[in-house]
């Protein structure tokens, strides 16, 4: 599975890891219930992703950064 990072945003973990596999769970003492995943482009990710004003943003070891609207 390898390495990776998350970050709660709000009642959400959000969940990287270093291929680009992004993922959007449900915080739960009882399960691991997933919402939602996107792959991203195809990188390295070793960067933890960063949430500011109801935007995500993420940076891959080649220094494009993707921003995802989580505001909606």
């Amino acid at each position: 599975m390898g390495l990776g990072s998350l970050i709660a945003v709000g009642d959400k973990l959000i969940l990287l890891n270093e291929r680009g596999r992004l993922s959007v769970a449900e915080i739960s003492p009882e399960a691991y219930r997933e919402i939602s995943f996107a792959e991203l482009p195809q990188d390295l990710y070793w960067s933890p992703p960063v949430f500011v004003g109801g935007y995500l943003f993420i940076r891959n070891l080649s220094g494009d950064v993707v921003c995802i609207d989580l505001s909606r």
